[in-house]
């Protein structure tokens, strides 16, 4: 559950509040039951934060039987998620390549975006993310380029810029650098600024089990009131491999916000 803590003592930290942690990793659920998260609150002690304003560009092919989802769900789309968690799952199957043909494309509209909002400003606010990765046919899957940012501000609407000191790779966070992901210093999505993590290389192989070793852990270095987040795929090449579908369906679990 999610649980409080009072921030540091003094005048000006007074209104901040730590979060304990909320864990939605559950290794060993047996639960088959989706909870839908879009516009969900957590709420304890008299402190929450809500996701909201959920949009997507990234509807992909209407037809296609596996839709976006952004929930805690023990639907691991295969083998990608080693877990029961809040996945996110954006849904670019039968979307046309746009211009120009890269694996990095960081003009990308194809996007999916969710707020959290908090009651109050949170200090020391981590988030630990699972599969945030980078596909080729060459791995035996399809080209996607995972790519998950934040925008986070405080309670005067200021930015709270990450730096690459504030990212922790591996299972425990501990690592300063990953060959599966990377660091995306100050980049623009929509006219206005993010920062991001982007894959670099494949969580595992797709023969394989899934890989926690790839996991990312991104700690906001001020006080927090909202962080919008936006995952997209960068990879726009063009033109479609023999065999693969472009712009197809990627996920990304999130297992703990503390």
């Amino acid at each position: 559950m999610l649980l409080l803590a009072w921030g540091p003592l003094g005048r000006a930290a007074a209104q901040a509040q730590q979060i304990s942690r909320l864990t939605y990793r559950e290794p060993n659920s047996t639960s088959t039951t989706d909870v839908e998260k879009r516009a969900a609150t957590e709420t304890v002690g008299g402190t929450s934060f809500t996701y909201g304003n959920y949009s997507s560009s990234a509807t992909g092919s209407t037809t296609n039987p596996i839709t976006e989802i952004f929930q805690l769900t023990s639907d691991q789309q295969g083998i990608q998620l080693d877990a029961r968690m809040l996945i996110w799952r954006q849904n670019n199957q039968g979307v046309a390549p746009a211009a120009p043909s890269t694996e990095v494309n960081q003009n990308t509209t194809y996007a999916a975006f969710v707020t959290l909002t908090f009651t109050r400003d949170v200090t020391n606010l981590r988030l630990v993310m699972q599969d945030i990765d980078k596909g080729t046919p060459a791995d035996g899957g399809s080209n996607f380029t995972d790519q998950v940012a934040f925008r986070a501000l405080n309670a005067a609407n200021q930015y709270v810029d990450l730096t690459g000191s504030n990212i922790g790779y591996g299972i425990n966070g501990a690592n300063t650098s990953s060959t599966v992901n990377t660091f995306d210093d100050n980049i623009t999505i929509g006219g206005v600024v993010y920062d991001a993590i982007r894959g670099t290389d494949l969580n595992g192989e797709v023969s394989s089990n899934p890989s926690r070793n790839g996991n990312v852990t991104v700690t906001f270095p001020q006080p927090v009131r909202t962080v919008r987040l936006a995952f997209r795929n960068l990879n726009t090449s063009n033109p479609i491999p023999t065999g693969q579908t472009q712009l197809r369906l990627q996920t990304f679990g999130i297992e703990e916000i503390s």
